[in-house]
């Protein structure tokens, strides 16, 4: 092969080869280009959500839904739920006096205990609590 064949051959290949690195290399901008902009509507739709939580109403906190008031001690008691219902129906929390006057004293002798139950909207909660205290009833 002569000299300026070889040499035309070598440059052409040269050609070819920095053709082809350039593409490749344009390629890559391309390509990061595409994934910085991906990022970046990403981090826009996350500040829009943020926004959009920010700026909605707070939710509606779950209302107490009385379900039992049993009261007494020693298998003897009696249903105490109906003040609960007058004074705690329809809010968040409430604060009620467990004593006799709920139902009455239905076991004299030792100290009378009531078991609350009520719902904060599906979830069920019960407290327990002895005679002459105030039970507080709250959804969180």
């Amino acid at each position: 092969m002569s000299r300026p064949i070889y040499r035309m051959l070598c440059l052409s290949a040269l050609a070819i080869v920095a053709s082809y690195g350039t593409s490749a290399g344009s390629e890559l901008e391309d390509a990061k280009s595409a994934a910085e902009l991906a990022k970046a509507k990403l981090e826009q739709k996350n500040a829009e959500e943020a926004l959009k939580q920010a700026n909605a109403p707070p939710k509606e906190k779950p209302k107490i839904s009385m379900e039992s008031v049993v009261y007494g001690a020693n298998g003897k008691t009696c249903d105490g739920v109906n003040p609960f219902v007058v004074l705690c129906r329809g809010k968040t929390e409430c604060s009620v006096r467990v004593d006799n006057k709920l139902c009455g004293d239905p076991n004299p002798k030792p100290q009378n205990v009531a078991t609350i139950t009520y719902k904060c909207g599906k979830d069920p909660k019960e407290v327990v609590v002895v005679e002459g205290v105030d039970a507080i009833l709250f959804c969180p």
